[in-house]
């Protein structure tokens, strides 16, 4: 296989660029609340100095070392969105948002160390003369966006993945290498606007069986985008290009335009116009259009209540297709409390084949309550119809299926710091759909520094009812800190029945390295090893990436 030359050529800028010396930098404490199409929501927001870009890292229990950025920010929460494409992790998944240097947060001046004064840049011209009639404190007068300083950020990123299976009479490779830039460029034009962009070059590599390579070449622009207007409240706001809605992430990727108005103390007005990409890793194809009007109300600068509703109506081939209505409510009665509630309602007619009416599609509620530095209790619970659509969104299914296909789950659990060096995770849920119902629990004990410093060691117990088959399963592992460097390593067993009074034993061993010898660049080496019933496999993950 020869060498995909973009890849090299990206690997060869990260190398270069990355400087050698480190600098100090601070972070955040996060947790998930909920997830809704690929965004994480998190816990934290602009009161803790978290800004739109920061690197994420959360720590799933099922994937290990996850990272992402930062896409939008309120008071209090956060989005976020995950680089790979695994699956989003569960509600509670604990992590961090790491900070440039000189940005203090209320978090970390209220952590378990000494209290520090926040760092702030040197002053960049001498005072002036005051008149001693003139008050201390005179009006302040913010600077208009046009005036502001052009501001670049992004990161350059490679990544590769290489999975072999050899189980039984399977012999396979899959392998994954892809590069790519993020960037967000504001004022470049000296008119208060931003400049969005996200694209990749990947190349996947199958060979089954023993069979000749199967190759695929391509490229992917995830965003692409120019937006006119400045901060959240401003008057009016208009986004061209490739983008993910602001206020309505659910409706996933756009080609088109936005057009947000702000009314005061009314809300926001949002109207959306444009296309529908394909749900494929090229993001191509045009068959779908939609309109989408949606409205935006926040009670106040604490944004402590926020409500959204919006309609969505799509063509597929010139044809109508899912008209779709939206509703959500964001709430934070009191410190530490944060509600969350979304609707989503399919309207169907008489040119739909199978329902009609109004249907309760997907409902989502999530409750988080950070009842102190050592305590969150968190409860969620969610209810999963499949619409009937035009659109290949879902592989063709029975009419029987379309009636009677959901899924409903309930869960709660919490994070709690029970002494200096023992932490606790717990999450017990049920679920249940047409066929059958599960009890799925999972508790986490992480014991940081309890024999060296910056060493974590952990057991993580977990119980899993599925649909074909059901078992409890152990992963013990550790994982130290270094200067510029963390090293873990786990091994996870679990034994699950599959039917018929059969058993099935599925072993992994995994291993971790996280380099970070500066703030700007870091890298990810991951391999785990599969051995046990049906399984016989290894993979390798490598991921570098440099921030600017």
């Amino acid at each position: 296989m020869r060498p995909f030359t973009p890849l090299l050529t990206a690997s060869a800028v990260v190398g270069l660029i990355a400087p050698a010396a480190a600098q100090e930098s601070s972070a955040v404490d996060v947790h998930v609340t909920y997830t809704s199409g690929d965004s994480v929501f998190l816990d934290r927001g602009r009161n803790d100095d978290l800004e739109v870009g920061d690197l994420v890292v959360l720590q799933d229990a099922v994937h290990g070392r996850r990272e992402g950025n930062l896409v939008a920010v309120s008071a209090t929460t956060s989005r976020a969105t995950l680089r790979d494409g695994r699956s989003l992790p569960q509600p509670g998944t604990s992590g961090r948002v790491v900070l440039p240097p000189g940005r203090a947060t209320a978090a970390v001046l209220e952590g378990d160390g000494p209290k520090r004064a926040p760092d702030h840049p040197g002053w960049t011209r001498p005072p002036e003369e005051r008149d001693p009639d003139t008050p201390l404190l005179a009006p302040a007068f913010s600077v208009d966006p046009w005036d502001r300083p052009l501001r670049i950020r992004g990161r350059a990123h490679v990544h590769s993945l290489t999975d072999i299976d050899r189980a039984g009479d399977r012999d396979s490779r899959y392998s994954i290498f892809e590069t790519g830039i993020d960037l967000d460029i504001r004022n470049l034009f000296a008119r208060g606007g931003q400049l969005g962009f996200s694209g990749d070059l990947e190349r996947r590599v199958r060979d089954i069986g023993g069979s000749d390579d199967e190759t695929e070449d391509f490229g992917r622009i995830d965003r692409f985008f120019y937006r006119w207007g400045e901060g959240v409240d401003a008057p009016l706001v208009v986004t061209l290009g490739r983008f993910v809605p602001r206020d309505t992430p659910e409706f996933g990727l756009l080609d088109g335009v936005e057009t947000s108005v702000h009314a005061g103390s009314i809300g926001r007005f949002t109207l959306d116009l444009g296309a529908l990409p394909a749900l494929s890793a090229k993001r191509t194809g045009f068959d779908d259009k939609q309109v989408s009007i949606g409205w935006r109300w926040v009670e106040s600068d604490a944004e402590k209540v926020a409500t959204t509703l919006a309609l969505q109506q799509t063509w597929h081939d010139g044809d109508r297709d899912r008209r779709l209505v939206i509703g959500k409510v964001d709430w934070s009665p009191a410190k530490g409390v944060i509600l969350h509630g979304d609707t989503w309602l399919d309207v169907y007619d008489g040119d739909d084949r199978t329902k009609s009416g109004m249907e309760l599609t997907e409902a989502h509620l999530s409750a988080s309550w950070r009842v102190d530095a050592d305590h969150t209790l968190r409860a969620s619970t969610s209810l999963t119809r499949w619409p009937e659509l035009l659109r290949d969104e879902f592989p063709r299914v029975t009419r029987r299926l379309l009636d009677d296909r959901r899924v409903s789950r309930g869960d709660v659990g919490g994070g709690h710091r029970l002494g200096r060096h023992v932490r606790l995770n717990e999450r017990v849920g049920i679920w249940s759909d047409e066929d059958a119902s599960g009890v799925t629990a999972d508790a986490t004990v992480r014991l940081p520094g309890i024999f060296l410093d910056r060493n974590e060691p952990y057991v993580r117990l977990f119980r899993t009812d599925g649909s074909f088959e059901s078992g409890m399963g152990l992963r013990v592992g550790d994982r130290h800190r270094f200067d510029d460097a963390a090293v873990g390593l786990a091994f996870e067993t679990s034994r699950s029945d599959v039917g018929h009074g059969s058993r099935r034993v599925r072993n992994s061993v995994l291993a971790t390295i996280d380099l970070t010898p500066a703030l700007d660049w870091s890298l990810s080496i991951e391999t785990d090893a599969r051995f046990g019933d049906d399984q016989d496999g290894v993979s390798l993950s490598v991921y570098a990436e440099y921030r600017f």
